[in-house]
């Protein structure tokens, strides 16, 4: 049995077309179960999820307070009937086939499965969509940093013998999902990607929100999760930011790093920025995007060894 789990906080309005996509899936009902947990929601979310008659196996989990989504979703693990949980964002909606796919997939082999999240078209962010639509598991890469909530899979002991998410970081702030899914990797979990496990996000995105969710991460999320784990300094490339010594290193590794320290001049930053915004519904090279993503992440610890 599959259990869908959503957390959702004041967002009914995009919350009711996501529980519509999962009454038309192809897997029978019975098959399932949607578990939503309202984080304190003041826009009549909880009235609505409490109303409901549909056709849904449908239970509702409710936070009197916001809590965030790691402990969101924790409680929604926890109170899940079935043995394979699928993460899904609140303003996501489902493709018909996507439990069935996920199912398949679980009955195939031991993993945990990253789904294909298509994002709503933008003439004007068409180069930064291309990009998201082209990178990390799209590119074949299969590891836990390609693991993200909003459309994804994984067995329930597997998500309890990874200790769960982590509900000591800020809840406004992401940062949980890559955290756990480390966890999940030091159980020997091999990340898979599903084309075919499709889900549409309700809105498009925009390059100052992807630039302003890496400035919070690298600010707020990052520095917790290097003392938690150090080896998060590599997976997130930190060592570039090292001190070159041209004698206790390769050459090649010294210029690697003056490179980036020149590139992270902001002057540099700013021409890099102006152009990907002008020629953003039209042609961006990918890299641009990497070294927007890579400055807005990783600035506050540039400012910190600098001090």
């Amino acid at each position: 049995m599959i259990s869908v789990i959503i957390p959702t906080y004041n967002r009914l309005f995009s919350l009711k077309d996501t529980i519509k996509s999962l009454e038309g899936q192809s897997l029978d009902v019975g098959k399932f179960e949607v578990i939503v947990v309202d984080d304190g929601s003041n826009d009549g979310t909880y009235e609505w999820l409490s109303e409901y008659r549909g056709r849904l196996d449908l239970k509702c989990v409710r936070h009197p307070t916001n809590r965030g989504t790691a402990t969101t979703r924790n409680d929604g693990i926890r109170t899940a009937k079935g043995d394979t949980i699928v993460f899904l964002d609140d303003d996501m909606m489902a493709d018909r086939d996507l439990l069935s796919v996920y199912l398949n997939a679980h009955q195939v082999e031991d993993g945990v499965f990253i789904g294909n999240v298509i994002y709503k078209k933008n003439a004007r962010e068409r180069a930064l969509l291309q990009y998201l639509s082209t990178r990390g598991v799209h590119k074949g890469k299969k590891d836990f940093t390609c693991f993200i909530t909003q459309n994804a899979s994984v067995k329930k002991k597997d998500a309890i013998d990874a200790g769960l998410f982590d509900d000591s970081i800020p809840c406004f702030f992401q940062g949980e999902d890559i955290e756990f899914a480390y966890k999940l990797s030091l159980l020997n979990k091999r990340f898979v990607y599903i084309k075919e496990a499709v889900a549409f996000h309700s809105h498009t995105v925009n390059l100052q929100k992807v630039l302003l969710d890496a400035e919070r991460f690298g600010k707020h999320i990052l520095p917790l999760l290097l003392d938690k784990y150090p080896a998060f300094k590599k997976t997130f490339k930190l060592y570039l930011l090292d001190p070159v010594h041209l004698l206790k290193e390769p050459l090649s590794f010294s210029v690697q790093k003056l490179i980036v320290r020149f590139s992270l001049y902001r002057r540099i930053y700013n021409l890099i920025r102006r152009l990907t915004i002008l020629f953003n519904g039209f042609f961006v090279p990918l890299i641009f995007f990497d070294y927007l993503i890579f400055y807005n992440r990783t600035k506050w610890m540039s400012q910190r060894q600098s001090l």
